[in-house]
């Protein structure tokens, strides 16, 4: 049971991750060409 409940934390915790690091990316992208519109 323990090892299911860590299992799936990990993938919670994965998950978050991605999910930054996605949305990173997006606000690094508009600001990249915003930059470069200068």
């Amino acid at each position: 049971m323990t090892a299911v409940i860590r299992a799936r934390f990990d993938l919670i915790e994965s998950d978050r991750r991605l999910i930054i690091y996605f949305n990173a990316h997006l606000i690094r992208k508009p600001f990249h060409t915003f930059r470069d519109a200068l």
